[in-house]
């Protein structure tokens, strides 16, 4: 059996001590063995509520300068309205794929119409104006109150739904566990679950069955067909900072709960294996050509089948192939069955056919390489990977492993790692930006 590499404990504390100083669509069969309720009494789904000052009935808000149409409902947890998120292939014409064919909206004209290569900054889109920690729900504050909810955390695209779905805080920046996301089609931020009572943190699972809020890194995936969030490593919420237990969570977005999946590993012993590997600067991606999240967790790469509901060990990776140990962002491009895992100054890049890893040399303008946690999304209408980190837009051609800058800076920027909160909109051809919780959203043409 091929196991991944256990690593010197000495390395393992340096970083476990560099990391505390920080302050800032079928459903798996036995579905009952791995759902826990995510309402505040341990049964049943949760209220939603609404947040900030928008309300439930008007999820488009007053202030906001994009509308479009009203936000679709959430697909099933069974996926039969997902669609193929597989978009028509690798295109490099310039001219976009059309919407995949398991969105339900209308797509919002204001997006449509921008210019290419040109940012917009979406008025009324701060996210802080929907943040519990400061609408009625104190306890989950944590040190860092609202701000703490972007720090070393990050988001996730759903395709299908054309939106991005956030979850983070953790350590002890920011101690509630809810789930926010931002449609494109109304460009409002809408809380999907309220906070759980965090106790007194320090442990995976907080007392209702939903997990601790957590550093989330670049942990977390969307599963498009079965219409879940996926998230796993990340440090818990804690004061003195904690390590997950290497569960792998879900959250579905059409019921808003949580579920713990205890998935089978297929050859290797156990999900402690991945967490006592320090589970830390994780970084994930959704393969929408095999239904498959790959995780790079800090010693090796694994594959997570949500219908079988099994993770398989794919390769070893070591801090000798590009320094693992640093935070970095993972995107897949699916018809070329590549990984890139970017950050820290280095390029990975793994075979997902063959199962094997290769540090890429880079060429071109290199500040998205050396940056930590960049934003990273695919292009398939260049079939390029482009990267954002709170300035210039880039672009990688993959062939020629080059790299260029499109001289457009965005209008908005901050000091919080990026991750996932940089996207692709498959409806709009176009990238989300989250940069800041103070800040506005801002979107770039592409």
């Amino acid at each position: 059996m091929t196991r991944p590499l256990v690593p010197s404990t000495s390395l393992a504390l340096f970083v476990l001590s560099a990391l505390l100083a920080c302050a800032e669509p079928s459903s798996p069969a036995d579905t009952d063995a791995v759902t826990s309720d995510a309402s505040s009494d341990g049964g049943g789904a949760p209220t939603t509520t609404a947040s900030g000052t928008q309300g439930s009935t008007d999820p488009a808000g007053t202030d906001a300068t994009l509308t479009g149409a009203d936000t679709q409902a959430p697909g099933s947890s069974d996926g039969t309205d997902a669609g193929d998120t597989s978009g028509p292939g690798v295109d490099d014409t310039g001219e976009p794929p059309p919407p995949p064919s398991c969105y339900r909206g209308e797509g919002n004209p204001a997006i449509t119409a921008l210019a290419s290569g040109t940012w917009l900054e979406v008025e009324g889109s701060v996210w802080r104006d929907h943040c519990a920690c400061e609408d009625g729900f104190p306890e989950a504050c944590g040190n860092g109150y609202c701000t703490g909810e972007f720090a070393y955390s990050g988001a996730a695209m759903s395709v299908c739904h054309d939106a991005v779905v956030m979850w983070g805080g953790g350590h002890n920046d920011y101690w509630g566990n809810e789930v926010y996301w931002l449609p494109l089609d109304t460009m409002q931020w809408e809380r999907l679950t309220d906070p759980s009572d965090p106790g007194n943190g320090c442990t995976e699972t907080y007392a209702d069955g939903t997990p601790a809020s957590r550093h989330t890194y670049d942990g977390l995936a969307f599963i498009d067909h079965a219409g879940r969030l996926f998230a796993n490593g990340g440090a818990i919420a804690c004061g003195e900072g904690g390590a997950g237990d290497g569960s792998l969570w879900t959250f579905d977005v059409g019921t808003r709960t949580w579920h713990d999946m205890d998935p089978t590993p297929t050859n290797f012993d156990s999900l402690d294996e991945i967490a006592g590997y320090f589970p830390f600067n994780f970084a994930a991606d959704y393969d929408p050509n095999s239904g498959l999240v790959y995780l790079e967790a800090n010693w090796g790469l694994y594959a997570y089948d949500f219908d079988a509901n099994e993770i398989t060990f794919v390769t070893n990776t070591t801090p000798d192939q590009g320094g693992v140990w640093s935070e970095r962002t993972a995107v897949v491009v699916p018809d070329r069955r590549l990984m890139l895992s970017i950050g820290g100054g280095a390029v990975r890049a793994y075979d997902l056919e063959a199962g094997t890893l290769e540090v890429w040399q880079t060429t071109g303008p290199d500040a998205i390489v050396t940056s930590d946690a960049p934003g990273l999304a695919y292009d398939p209408s260049h079939d390029q990977v482009v990267g954002w980190s709170h300035g210039d837009v880039f672009r990688l051609d993959l062939d020629a492993r080059t790299w260029t800058a499109d001289g457009a800076p965005s209008p908005v920027g901050g000091a919080f790692d990026v991750y996932g909160r940089f996207a692709y909109s498959a409806v709009h051809d176009a990238f989300i930006a989250v940069a800041d919780p103070e800040q506005n959203v801002a979107i770039y043409r592409n």
